[in-house]
């Protein structure tokens, strides 16, 4: 499968050429120019851009800040450009391991038209997200009729043969994620989850995710799909 990871970076340290290596030796890809970095109007923070080029990635770059679903969508549209298959979104801040990423690509490769999740464990979220991504997984499933167990997981392998329709989704932000997933069954069919690792903390880079504000934009995003 010609599969593509797309890491959508705001402000990233040393984390983020760390990530493209652990791609790089854990991941079935065809070369290093399929791992995809959109850096979303990030400032001060070229040498860790440039260091993901040297190791093989593809750097794209926003002018401003647009939000985490805008950097997403860049990376998602050049992978549909360059005709990869499937792409596998990913942070930046260490939350998602190369290993993890590649269960995903795995996972795509045996559903290949199918939104492929990445699902943490509750448990070993803290308590503020776990309380938000509760709140949201519970709306979502009276709104939208089916279950999904992680609403807002960033780690997703997406089928590019619905780029368009993926592209069509006007959320930028955070709320991308879950505006995606309210609206998966219509535009996907499929929805398969896989358990990943629950990685918080522990000298990975910062997370620019509010637990409130984001998540009130998400219930926002849910709400109007």
């Amino acid at each position: 499968m010609k599969a593509s990871v797309v890491i959508s970076a705001y402000q990233p340290d040393a984390n983020l050429p760390k990530l493209v290596d652990g791609i790089k030796q854990a991941c079935p890809l065809a070369s290093p120019a399929s791992i995809i970095v959109v850096d979303d109007g990030s400032a001060g923070c070229e040498q860790y851009f440039a260091q993901a080029a040297e190791k093989g990635a593809t750097v794209l770059h926003h002018e401003h800040n647009r939000g985490k679903g805008a950097a997403e969508k860049t990376g998602i549209a050049y992978a549909a450009e360059q005709g990869y298959v499937t792409a596998v979104t990913a942070d930046c801040d260490g939350q998602h391991s190369p290993q993890d990423i590649a269960a995903l690509i795995a996972a795509a490769e045996a559903n290949p038209h199918a939104l492929i999740l990445g699902v943490r464990s509750f448990a070993d979220m803290p308590l503020k997200s776990r309380m938000g991504n509760s709140i949201i997984r519970g709306l979502f499933r009276i709104k939208c009729g089916y279950r999904v167990s992680d609403v807002e997981t960033g780690l997703r392998a997406y089928p590019l043969e619905k780029a368009d329709q993926i592209l069509a989704i006007e959320d930028e932000g955070y709320e991308f994620d879950v505006a995606i997933i309210a609206r998966a069954k219509r535009i996907f069919g499929t929805v398969e989850e896989v358990p990943i690792h629950t990685i918080y903390g522990g000298g990975t880079g910062e997370s620019h995710f509010d637990p409130v504000k984001d998540s009130i934009r998400a219930l926002r995003a849910l709400m109007q799909s």
